[in-house]
């Protein structure tokens, strides 16, 4: 298929999944899931074959995870007590022990209960968006939630993609130091930006508050966006990590940063963001689908929401009320993205065949069908 034809399917995916979902009471993402699905059993992989659709693609993942971090309320986070923030981290620690528990006691290798303890906020923050909550304290608070849980789970993806790579002792302890040296590094140029702002305060209003004309907001946003996924990437971290962490620190110093999160959300939905969902549903392969294949699917689904309500009593002492836990497990359940990258890894390693790594991926498709789905209902009534 040409570039053209590539791009315009996408265009169409991109205006109609809103409609489509709308009909059909799921979230956006979702429909731009299953339209992709659809476009990849129709049209075979000439989309997915496409170098300039893939790049568009790794673009919106990293915008998304960028835009998660620009979401972080550092006002709220900072008035929240430390004792709140060590039960979300206990909370999330009792999902990962439970789920490296449980999932050898079923029979199944000790790397796949990791992955089906990930959390991803991508997804959740479609869903709060889209919901209304974001404008809400409670929306806030579920976000800090999720992203104390996918700041966790990126250090796991981190040690499975340095398993991944483990060739002898050395070099992995040399891998790792690298990554050390990333993240310390990166906490040095925060220091010393923190420094610049506090001698030069109004460096931020040029950027925060003048009319942004050049949209210098933008540029800077894109450029630290790269910066880091490329520094991230190359010290052998998930780009994603640095993408992430962008968005956090830029969220850190632009506390009034309303006006660049409409401009980058508006680039980002409106087009990018909605080509790596359609994108990832075209790559999906079912190929090699059978029933047993889909009978492990679901035992997956169901274990990935044991192993987060069977600690939730936990964050009541968090001050979320009773409907409010009875809903978080559920909103924590689709880490679609982290959930794909885990499989990934792990198929590389050897540790899971092709009918897990398959199943893996359906959960993980699964999960974003059905979660959402079932939670939309419930989060209007908060």
């Amino acid at each position: 298929m040409s570039l053209e034809l590539s791009v315009l399917s996408l265009l169409l995916g991109a205006f109609f999944a809103p409609l489509f979902a709308k009909v059909l009471k799921m979230p956006v993402a979702v429909g731009e899931l299953v339209y992709g699905l659809a476009l990849g059993l129709l049209l075979g992989g000439g989309i997915s074959e496409s170098q300039t659709v893939a790049f568009l693609s790794e673009f919106g993942f990293m915008l998304l995870m960028f835009l998660v971090g620009l979401e972080i309320d550092f006002d709220l986070l900072e008035d929240t007590p430390k004792g709140t923030i060590g039960l979300y981290l206990g909370y999330f620690g009792a999902v990962m022990a439970l789920s490296l528990t449980l999932v050898p006691l079923l029979g199944f290798r000790v790397g796949i209960g990791a992955v089906l303890s990930l959390v991803s906020v991508g997804l959740v923050l479609v869903s709060l968006r889209e919901s209304g909550l974001m404008e809400k304290e409670i929306g806030k608070r579920f976000l800090i939630l999720g992203v104390v849980g996918e700041v966790l789970s990126l250090v796991v993806i981190t040690l499975l993609h340095k398993l991944g790579e483990f060739r002898d002792l050395e070099n992995f302890f040399k891998d790792l130091l690298i990554t050390l040296l990333f993240f310390l590094g990166l906490f040095i140029l925060f220091r010393a930006v923190k420094l610049l702002l506090w001698w030069y305060p109004e460096l931020i209003g040029f950027i925060s508050y003048g009319r942004d004309t050049s949209a210098v907001s933008i540029r800077l946003s894109l450029f630290v966006m790269f910066f880091l996924s490329v520094l991230a990437h190359a010290s052998g971290t998930e780009s994603a990590v640095g993408a992430f962490l962008g968005g956090a620190i830029l969220s850190y110093f632009l506390r009034d940063k309303e006006e660049l999160e409409h401009k980058l959300s508006a680039m980002g939905y409106g087009f990018l963001i909605p080509v790596f969902f359609i994108h990832t549903g075209v790559k999906m392969e079912l190929s090699e689908f059978s029933y047993h294949t889909l009978k492990l699917s679901f035992g997956f689904l169901i274990l990935m929401l044991a192993v987060r309500y069977l600690p939730a009593p936990l964050l009541l002492l968090a001050r979320f009320n009773p409907k409010e836990v009875a809903l978080l497990p559920l909103l924590l359940a689709y880490p679609f993205t982290l959930m794909v990258a885990g499989a990934e890894i792990l198929n590389r390693m050897g540790v899971i065949g092709t009918e897990v790594h398959l199943a893996l991926i359906i959960s993980a498709v699964l999960s974003t069908l059905i979660f959402p789905w079932i939670g939309k209902p419930a989060m209007r009534r908060l």
